[in-house]
C-alpha cells in the first residue's frame, strides 16, 4: 500500500513520480522569499520550510507491512558544491493505541545539531519532503513564529496520543508576526427607565492577529488544520481561534500570505 502521510506533519511529503519537482525547485520564478539573501545555495525561484537548531522535529505516518524499508534518511546540502549526502538514518516508533483496527502509526524523531539545507527520504517508496532550512542564528530566529500544536483526541488524520500517553506534538516555524488586535470585550448590559445603561457583566480579552508570510500554497491545508485543533502555542503563550485562517495571494507567485486572528487563552489580571 501507499504511505499514509498526514497534511498536519510540519514538513510535506510527496511521490516525486506524482507531482512536480518541489524538492528541487518550485514552479514559479517570482517565488522570491524574504530570507534568500542570508543563505548560500539558495535561489529565488526556491522555497523551503524552515526549522530550528537542537529543536526535537517529530514526524508520523501509516502503512503496513507491504513498506519493507521503513527507515527515513536524512539529507543535507554541501554548500561548496550543492550535491546532498546522508548524515542519519531515522527508525520508525509504534504510537498505534491499543485496539487500534486501522493502518498501523508510526512516529519518527529527528533533532538536528546542525544548520544548513536539508530533505527526508523513503528510500523504499522514493518517498521524499521538501527541503528546509535548519536555523542557529538567534538574530534571525526572531523573524519566526513558533507554532505548536496538537488536539484533545486522536483526529485529522493524527494520532496525538497513545492510549494515555501524548506521542505527538507538532511543531512548525514560519515567517511571520503576531501583531497588536483590537481592544475586546463581552460586554453585557440593559437600559433602564429613563434610558440609564446599566453594566451587567463585562469580560476583557487579549486579542492578537498572526501573520505569516510568503507561504507556498501547498500550505494552505497544513496552516487550516493547525488551527481546527484544541492545543495552539505561538512562541510559548496559548492562543485559540475563533474563525478560520485567512490568506492573501501575492501576485504573480504561487505565495500567499496568512492571517489568523487569536485570543490569548489563560488570560488573567496581572501584569507579567
Amino acid at each position: 500500500m501507499a504511505i499514509q502521510n498526514p497534511i498536519l506533519n510540519p514538513i510535506r511529503f510527496y511521490d516525486p513520480t506524482q507531482l512536480p519537482n518541489y524538492a528541487d525547485r518550485w514552479p514559479n520564478m517570482d517565488n522570491i522569499d524574504f530570507y534568500v539573501e542570508y543563505q548560500k545555495g539558495i535561489y529565488a525561484s526556491q522555497f523551503y520550510q524552515d526549522f530550528r537548531l537542537n529543536e526535537e522535529m517529530t514526524i508520523q505516518f501509516r502503512y503496513d507491512s507491504s513498506v519493507t524499508n521503513t527507515e527515513i534518511y536524512v539529507y543535507k546540502m554541501n554548500l561548496e558544491d550543492g550535491t546532498f549526502s546522508i548524515v542519519a538514518t531515522l527508525t520508525p516508533v509504534s504510537v498505534s493505541p491499543s485496539g487500534w483496527t486501522l493502518t498501523p502509526v508510526y512516529n519518527y524523531y529527528w533533532t538536528p545539531s546542525e544548520s544548513g539545507v536539508y530533505y527526508f527520504d523513503f528510500d523504499d517508496a522514493d518517498y521524499r519532503s521538501g527541503r528546509f532550512i535548519v536555523h542557529s542564528d538567534e538574530k534571525f530566529l526572531k523573524r519566526l513564529v513558533e507554532v505548536k500544536y496538537w488536539h484533545y483526541e486522536n483526529k485529522y488524520g493524527m494520532v496525538y496520543y497513545t492510549d494515555d500517553l501524548q506521542t505527538f506534538t507538532g511543531v512548525s516555524y514560519f515567517q511571520g508576526r503576531l501583531a497588536a488586535g483590537e481592544p475586546t470585550n463581552e460586554i453585557s448590559e440593559y437600559t433602564d427607565d429613563p434610558g440609564e445603561v446599566q453594566l451587567l457583566s463585562a469580560t476583557p480579552q487579549r486579542s492578537t492577529v498572526l501573520e505569516l508570510f510568503q507561504l507556498h500554497y501547498t500550505y494552505i491545508d497544513n496552516i487550516n488544520l493547525i488551527f481546527s485543533g484544541s492545543e495552539i502555542f505561538i512562541n510559548g503563550i496559548q492562543y485559540q481561534n475563533i474563525e478560520a485562517p485567512t490568506i492573501e495571494r501575492i501576485p504573480n507567485s504561487d505565495l500567499v500570505n496568512v492571517i489568523v486572528n487569536l485570543f490569548q487563552k489563560n488570560n488573567d489580571y496581572f501584569t507579567k
